[in-house]
């Protein structure tokens, strides 16, 4: 099946979390019904990219795949 994915960061939160983050990109699948997140230590480019590759590779073990991915945050041109 299909799906639209839409993610955004949940965060700047004001203090660290135990494992050092501080932002939640949240993921939802609009046809699965399907919600997600992942948390992020900062908003570097790398950390972006690597948390919404997670996001993808769960999708895709739950047995999801994406036909179009929104992204509500800035995005490196790497990820496009």
């Amino acid at each position: 099946m299909k799906d639209v994915i839409y993610t955004n960061e949940i965060g700047q939160f004001p203090h660290l979390s135990s494992n050092g983050n501080k932002y939640i990109p949240v993921a939802i699948c609009i046809g699965s019904n399907y919600i997600t997140m992942e948390p992020m230590k900062d908003r570097s480019e790398m950390q972006i990219i690597t948390v919404n590759q997670k996001i993808l590779d769960r999708l895709n073990v739950a047995g999801l795949s994406t036909q179009k991915h929104n992204l509500g945050n800035e995005c490196s041109a790497e990820f496009n």
